[in-house]
C-alpha cells in the first residue's frame, strides 16, 4: 500500500503530473494506494475540471475547514 500527499494541491492544478495524479484518483482504491490532498478549500472546490474537479466529484473525503483564532 502507498499514500502520496499534495500539500498546496492547488497549486499543482495544472503541472506536468497531472495525468498521474488523475490515474491515482481513478485507479488507487484497486491498487492499494491513496491520494492525500491539503489546500486552501476555496480554491480546491472551485476546480471544474482536471484533477482536482475528479478528487471533488469522487465523493471520498474529509474536509477540515480549521478557522483563525
Amino acid at each position: 500500500p502507498a499514500v502520496v500527499l499534495v500539500d498546496d494541491a492547488e497549486d499543482l492544478a495544472d503541472c506536468d503530473a497531472s495525468p498521474v495524479l488523475a490515474r491515482l484518483l481513478r485507479e488507487g482504491g484497486t491498487r492499494a494506494r491513496a491520494l492525500l490532498l491539503a489546500g486552501e478549500e476555496d480554491e480546491l472546490c472551485d476546480r471544474y475540471s482536471g484533477w482536482l474537479a475528479e478528487a471533488r466529484t469522487a465523493h471520498r473525503g474529509l474536509l477540515l475547514s480549521p478557522r483563525s483564532a
